[in-house]
C-alpha cells in the first residue's frame, strides 16, 4: 500500500490539524473535574478526538486521562501511544510557542516534535489504513495521553479499565527503534539553612522550570556584598566559563546566570545555569550559615552531567548515568534542588539509588523521591524490536542497530511497548528546547512508516 502518497495528498489537512492542537498550552495544570492534569491538556485531547471523529473513527476517553481512537473490532489490539501534554515554554523563542509557525519544511511550536507532531502523524497513519481499505487482523488503537511529561500518571488510569495491547509503539523518541530506556529518578533534596549576620547574605535563589530540563536561567539576590567584589568575580567567570551574566546593582545585588536549555536525557548538550550560579556564589565570602552547603555543591556537583564528583557515576554497554539539577529554590531559609538522574539499563537500579541517598544524607539534607521508574529492556532480537527495525529499514537506508536512550517514554508504563521514532538519524533534536520544531516532510514519512508498522503488528502470527 502506498501510505506515503496518501498522506502527502492530505498535507494541507495534516498541517491544519497539527496547527489546531499546537495552539493549546497543554502544560500540566491544576486538577479539576474531568481534567485530572489540567484544563488546557483536556481541551487539547478533546480537539484531537474531534479530528479523529471527523475522519470517521470511534473515539472515547478512559478515566478522563487517555483518549482512544479505535479502528477494527477484534478483542485484542495493537496500539500507538503519543502524548499531548508539553513541558513549559521557557525563554528564547523567536515566535509564539503556541502558534505553529511554518518556515520552509519546518513547523515551530512547543510540542511540534514532542509529541503533538508525531500524534497527528499516527492519526494520519490510521486514516490511511482506513481509507485505503487495508486488511487488519487485530484492532488498532491510538492512545493519546495527557501526563507523559509529569510522570505518566495517566497510563495507570488507562490500565485500570483497559487491558494492555498485544504490541505497541510510542512515537516519542528516535529511529531506528528503542529497545531499552534508562532508569529514571526525580528527587527533591532540601536543607534548612539559618543565615547569621556575617558574610554575604543570599536573600533568594530561583532557577529552572522542570527537573528533566537543563535550566537556562537562574537568579540570586544578594545583600551585605560589595559591588566591586561581584563585578570582579563576574569578569573572572566570563573569562573562564561559557555562561552569560546579567547583574543589577542596587541596595541589593541581583545576579542572573544564563545557560543553554536542553532535555535532561542528554544534559551534556546544554549548559546548566543553576549550577553555574551556585559555583559562582561559592566563590563569594558567604554567610557562615550557607557556606559549607554551597561549597559542597561546587565541589561535588559542580557543572558535571555524569555525577563523577558526586560519586554515583556508572555505565554499561548501553550508556552512562546522567545527572541534572533542574530547579533551585531558596527562600525563607529553605534551600531545595530538584534533581533528575538516569541510570544504565542493565545495572542495579536500587543500589544506585541507595548510594545517592547515602551521599546526600551526609550533607544533612531531607530527601523526597518524587518519581522512580525502573529501566526498560527488550533484547535486540525480540519480535517487536526486530519487526519495527525491519519496517524502518524498508524506508531508510540504515544499518544502525536498535538504540538505548536516556529519555523515558510511555513504553515503561504500558506492557509490550517500545519507542519508535519520530526523530530520524542525524537530525537535530529540539525536544524541550526554545524554538522547538519538527520537519514536516519527516512527519509525513513517519505516517507512512507507522501505518506499515500498525498493519504488520496487527497480523495474526
Amino acid at each position: 500500500m502506498d501510505y506515503l502518497s496518501f498522506v502527502e495528498g492530505k498535507k494541507t489537512e495534516f498541517l491544519d490539524d497539527l496547527k489546531k492542537i499546537l495552539t493549546y498550552p497543554s502544560i500540566m495544570g491544576e486538577k479539576v473535574d474531568g481534567a485530572p492534569f489540567g484544563v488546557e491538556v483536556r481541551k487539547c485531547l478533546d480537539e484531537t478526538l474531534k479530528i479523529a471523529s471527523r475522519m470517521g473513527f470511534k473515539t472515547f476517553v478512559v478515566n478522563d486521562a487517555v483518549g482512544v481512537v479505535e479502528y477494527g473490532d477484534s478483542e485484542d489490539y495493537v496500539a500507538s501511544l503519543a502524548h499531548l501534554d508539553v513541558v513549559p515554554v521557557g525563554d528564547g523563542w523567536d515566535s509564539d510557542p503556541f502558534v505553529g509557525r511554518i518556515d520552509g519544511d519546518k513547523i515551530f511550536a512547543r510540542g511540534a516534535i514532542d509529541d503533538k507532531g508525531p500524534a497527528i502523524a499516527s492519526l494520519y497513519s490510521l486514516y490511511a489504513i482506513k481509507e485505503l481499505g487495508v486488511k487488519i487482523d487485530k484492532k488498532i488503537r491510538l492512545l493519546f495521553g495527557t501526563n507523559e511529561e509529569e510522570g505518566s500518571n495517566d497510563m495507570p488510569l488507562y490500565l485500570a479499565k483497559e487491558k494492555p495491547p498485544v504490541y505497541a509503539f510510542s512515537p516519542d523518541a528516535e529511529f531506528p527503534v528503542i529497545h531499552s530506556e534508562k532508569g529514571m529518578v526525580f528527587v527533591r533534596v532540601s536543607w534548612n539553612l539559618d543565615q547569621k549576620n556575617d558574610g554575604v547574605i543570599v536573600e533568594e535563589i530561583v532557577g529552572g522550570t522542570k527537573a528533566n530540563v537543563v535550566p537556562d536561567k537562574a537568579t540570586a539576590v544578594l545583600s551585605n556584598v560589595d559591588k566591586e567584589v561581584v563585578s570582579n568575580l563576574i569578569k573572572e567567570f566570563e573569562e573562564q566559563y561559557p555562561y552569560k551574566w546579567n547583574v543589577q546593582y542596587d541596595s541589593k545585588i541581583r545576579v542572573q546566570c544564563q545557560g543553554i536549555s536542553t532535555h535532561a536525557a542528554h544534559p551534556e548538550t546544554g549548559l546548566n545555569a543553576v549550577m553555574g550560579l551556585i559555583v559562582f556564589l561559592s566563590k563569594l565570602s558567604l554567610n557562615s550559615g550557607v557556606k559549607n552547603t554551597f561549597d559542597w555543591f561546587a565541589t561535588y556537583i559542580d557543572s558535571e552531567t555524569d555525577a563523577k564528583k558526586f560519586g554515583i557515576f556508572c555505565e554499561d554497554k548501553y550508556g552512562k548515568l546522567t545527572f541534572n539539577v533542574g530547579i533551585v529554590d531558596f527562600k525563607n531559609s529553605t534551600l531545595s534542588l530538584d534533581i533528575n538522574y538516569r541510570t544504565p539499563v542493565t545495572l542495579d537500579y536500587d543500589a544506585i539509588n541507595e548510594k545517592f541517598v547515602k551521599i546526600i544524607r551526609q550533607t544533612g539534607a531531607k530527601i523526597e523521591f518524587v518519581l522512580k521508574d525502573r529501566p526498560l529492556f527488550y533484547p535486540e532480537d525480540h519480535f517487536l524490536v526486530k519487526t519495527l527495525l525491519e519496517i524502518y529499514r524498508k524506508h531508510v537506508n540504515s544499518t544502525t542497530p536498535p538504540l538505548s536512550i536516556g529519555g523515558g517514554t510511555y513504553s515503561k508504563h504500558i506492557p509490550n511497548t517500545v519507542s519508535f521514532g519520530p526523530l530520524f538519524e542525524g537530525k537535530q533534536d529540539m525536544c524541550h528546547e526554545a524554538n522547538e520544531y519538527a520537519s514536516i516532510s519527516d512527519l509525513i514519512t513517519c505516517s507512512a512508516i507507522y501505518a506499515e508498522a500498525m498493519v504488520k503488528l496487527s497480523v495474526n502470527k
